[in-house]
């Protein structure tokens, strides 16, 4: 049997590729490589021949770039997603009181609580509730990192859909850049640009890396998503930031990773650049052969950022919680 004949067969879902994108952030060129190459994931075809995906092909995209994340190649992280998703489906694991780990933080299980119930008005409690408890910077990094992570776990187990890990994300990010945009810093404070790489749809810690090198004394802009080599030279151009600061949280799968940084490389120029996220540290032979810095621990952007502008202001005065 074909694979077009499998397709047939296989009931249609309803998720076009686009909505995939957003639901992954895998990009779509990766998604039709993965299933060109290792039948991850496999769709259905609807009546005008566009793939619509289903539930199971988003856990199964979910697990292979967790996997990925992990340190494995895509060929042994589709395999074993693959094996993973035929065998038998456990029981049902009883909840902990809450409905969230018990070793998360009671703030953050409040969090995660808000988001299995979908309450809207339950999370953006919880979110102001924490950003009282401190800077918003270490708040992102101690409370809604972790809870996040249990929502995205929840997911990719099958008992919480992408709505849950949605809206979450979405109060937060709000309420972070709401932070951020309160910030005031004198003009001559040095200027850090924020980006993602082309095919990286997460963001959000774009406003958790914002709001800490606020609170070191340094403005910052945020280009956010997706933004390509060539965007990102036309904005160092125009605004000639000191630092430039790149974010990789799922590998780069559908463009060779040395000649994609090496074109970020001629978009920064002569300025000092830095790479965090969850994929970040499989590229440093080739970032540090470019000139630029991989961060590795938690104080790497403080370290990479004071080397920069040692005499940058630490500021306080601008997080006053949002109320």
């Amino acid at each position: 049997m074909t694979q077009e004949q499998q397709e047939e067969q296989r009931p249609p879902g309803r998720y076009r590729i686009q909505a995939m994108e957003r639901f992954t952030g895998v990009s779509a060129a990766t998604l039709r490589a993965w299933e060109r190459r290792y039948g991850v994931p496999s769709p259905g075809r609807g009546d005008n021949r566009y793939r619509l995906y289903d539930d199971d092909d988003l856990l199964l995209v979910q697990r292979m770039v967790q996997l990925t994340h992990r340190g494995l190649g895509a060929a042994e992280a589709a395999r074993q997603a693959l094996e993973e998703s035929r065998l038998p489906l456990p029981g049902p694991t009883p909840p902990a009181a809450g409905g969230a780990s018990p070793t998360l933080p009671a703030a953050a299980r409040a969090l995660v609580d808000a988001a299995v119930a979908m309450d809207l008005q339950g999370l953006e409690d919880a979110v102001r509730d924490g950003l009282a408890r401190g800077e918003p910077w270490l708040v992102y990094r101690e409370l809604f990192v972790p809870a996040l992570r249990a929502i995205g776990e929840g997911w990719a187990s099958g008992r919480l859909g992408v709505a849950h890990e949605h809206l979450a994300s979405q109060v937060i990010g709000l309420a972070l850049r709401e932070q951020l945009q309160r910030v005031e810093l004198p003009q001559e404070a040095p200027h850090l640009l924020l980006a993602s790489l082309a095919g990286e749809l997460h963001e959000l810690v774009l406003d958790g890396v914002g709001l800490e090198a606020a609170a070191l004394g340094w403005r910052t802009t945020l280009l956010g998503s997706r933004t390509p080599p060539e965007a990102l030279a036309d904005a160092v151009w125009r605004l000639e930031p000191a630092a430039v600061g790149l974010s990789v949280m799922v590998p780069v799968l559908d463009a060779d990773p040395r000649v994609l940084f090496a074109g970020y490389s001629r978009a920064v120029g002569r300025t000092p650049w830095i790479l965090g996220g969850g994929a970040a540290a499989q590229y440093r032979g080739v970032v540090h052969a470019l000139g630029g810095v991989v961060a590795a621990g938690e104080d790497a952007l403080g370290e990479f950022l004071g080397r920069i502008a040692p005499s940058a202001r630490r500021t306080t005065e601008p997080f006053a919680p949002v109320r």
